[in-house]
């Protein structure tokens, strides 16, 4: 049997699919008279909604529906897949190289190991409709990437895989910025050579703080706009950074 807070929010989901953005919930007070609960736990309910970006509220103000902007799970965060996926969007994929590398300094920063010790790399092009989108560049430490390279590969969903097998995901940092195209990756997404792109870094950590992937995607900066919703009051996970050079 659920709890009284859990069936409230349930509740107050069915409410939202048809209330516009701005419009207000019920207060706590006619919660707790409509449920005959207590105040705890419909705060508990509202709360709830609150982490899962469907409402709002500021201090002392009716909490109210969240404009439509879709917010990501965990998931959608580490893979495109599933980013796209929550859009409606298969995405197709085609592998343009898996096996081991020797790491560079970059990626031997990232992964916390000595320069040049063999890791795992992943390149696949991605395409949603049929056309190319996203060249993505995934890199994993020898003990995490060996394994996919005998069964993941089959599949486009390698981080459900990873998921699954208990891989460690924690915490990921992201971080975006626009460069230019490289030609080789020009002609897998039928741009223009040096065309503007996104540049996405994904550096994923176990709850130890070891790196379970360094992963690089790009896409094509036509096809694709991002969105950040930021609450007055509230934090933003957003953070920017200028490189002079």
């Amino acid at each position: 049997m659920s709890a009284i807070h859990e069936e409230i929010s349930a509740y107050l989901r069915s409410l939202i699919v048809n209330l516009s953005p701005g419009a207000p919930l019920p207060t706590e007070a006619e919660i707790t008279r409509q449920f005959r609960c207590s105040r705890w736990s419909a705060r508990k309910a509202l709360d709830t909604l609150k982490k899962e970006g469907l409402v709002y509220s500021g201090q002392g103000r009716r909490t109210r529906v969240l404009d439509t902007v879709p917010h990501e799970s965990f998931e959608s965060v580490i893979s495109a897949g599933a980013a796209f996926r929550r859009l409606g969007i298969k995405l197709g994929q085609e592998t343009i190289f898996a096996g081991p590398i020797p790491s560079n300094a970059e990626l031997s920063a990232k992964l916390n190991i000595p320069e040049g010790e063999s890791i795992i790399k992943i390149s696949r092009l991605r395409s949603a409709h049929r056309r190319p989108i996203i060249v993505e560049h995934l890199h994993f430490p020898w003990h995490i990437g060996r394994p996919l390279l005998d069964t993941a590969l089959k599949t486009a969903e390698i981080h459900a895989r990873l998921l699954t097998d208990g891989v460690d995901y924690q915490t990921v940092h992201r971080e975006l910025g626009a460069t230019s195209c490289p030609s080789d990756e020009a002609t897998l997404l039928n741009i223009s050579p040096n065309a503007p792109i996104f540049e996405v870094k994904v550096h994923a950590l176990d709850r130890r703080r070891h790196t379970v992937e360094y992963s690089i995607y790009h896409y094509c900066a036509s096809k694709v706009s991002i969105a950040l919703e930021t609450l007055r009051h509230s934090p933003s996970p957003l953070k920017m950074q200028f490189h002079p050079h």
